[in-house]
């Protein structure tokens, strides 16, 4: 049975998910989706000027004031793996920020994690054959490199059928 929890958690309740996949819907209703790591009152004084405890998925961080729920998604299977989406709301949020945040998706070690960031590419792909986005074009290479340095064949192909679209 996945951990879920529903009230505002205490902070030590956080490094219990440290490395794990998980759901956090935060307090407006945003569901975030992905492997979280626990970061200390310390590290996150240090790097992000916050005195408290958090959990980090991509570059979100989600302190227990943040979070209104959270699950776990090691023991959840379905047609995208471990996520309950295609790709979500981190993907889009990315794509919105640009090729900087878009770099660290696509160039991640976690083949999954890649491979979301393809699909979410593809669904922003206007019927002209770029991206609506105004760096279309450094997106685009990107895509090119990618093709190259993908960490699968799954990936490969993919960025190929998404430059074949943007020709």
């Amino acid at each position: 049975m996945p951990k879920k929890l529903t009230k505002r958690m205490p902070a030590a309740e956080l490094k219990k998910f440290d490395g794990s996949y998980v759901s956090i819907r935060d307090v407006d209703g945003n569901v975030f989706e992905g492997c979280c790591t626990y970061n200390s009152t310390e590290y996150n004084e240090h790097e992000f000027g916050i005195a408290r405890p958090a959990l980090q998925i991509a570059n979100f961080l989600f302190t227990t004031s943040d979070i209104e729920k959270i699950e776990s998604l090691e023991g959840h299977s379905g047609p995208y793996g471990k996520f309950t989406t295609a790709y979500g709301l981190i993907e889009d949020l990315n794509f919105e920020d640009g090729p900087v945040c878009i770099d660290e998706e696509l160039f991640s070690d976690d083949e999954e994690l890649v491979w979301r960031m393809l699909l979410c590419l593809d669904a922003h792909l206007d019927p002209s054959g770029a991206f609506d986005h105004e760096d279309s074009d450094e997106i685009v290479e990107m895509v090119k490199e990618l093709e190259k340095y993908a960490p699968s064949e799954r990936c490969r192909k993919a960025a190929q059928e998404l430059l074949k679209a943007c020709e």
